[in-house]
């Protein structure tokens, strides 16, 4: 498996989330792994202020939480910039959805709480665009 292309610093999104230092070379390099990462740092927006699983213990998990999962420890602005859903054999439709669900969270304003989140249209139009994105993956 080849090693995805990392983007000069010029060619990097700007993104209001901070997305961090580049990922380890081991997780660039074990492609699935890192694909599987970000699955799983989408799916926990939507337990945004409610149980994360009937299987864990309760706990809910924050807006500022999710946040950190996503473009933190899972890198979701490298995963794109890097362009390595191409090495997943993934179509240019998957960076697309990708881009889009990236500008709709830079544009969405964090909530005074977690408990707003169900009733924000907005939110609602971001969780719409996570399942599309992770039905791609």
């Amino acid at each position: 498996m080849s090693t995805p292309d990392i983007p000069s610093d010029s060619e990097q999104p700007s993104v209001i989330y901070s997305a961090g230092p580049w990922p380890r070379l081991d997780l660039m390099n074990d492609l699935y792994s890192w694909q599987q990462q970000v699955q799983r740092a989408l799916q926990a927006l939507k337990y945004i202020g409610r149980q994360e699983s009937a299987t864990s213990e309760p706990r809910k998990v924050t807006f500022q939480e999710a946040m950190r999962e996503l473009y933190g420890k899972s890198h979701f602005s490298a995963f794109i910039a890097s362009r390595t859903w191409q090495h997943a054999s993934l179509d240019g439709q998957t960076a697309q959805e990708f881009q889009k669900l990236q500008q709709l969270l830079n544009s969405f304003e964090e909530p005074d709480s977690d408990e707003l989140l169900a009733t924000d249209s907005d939110w609602q139009v971001i969780l719409a665009q996570v399942e599309i994105v992770a039905a791609l993956l």
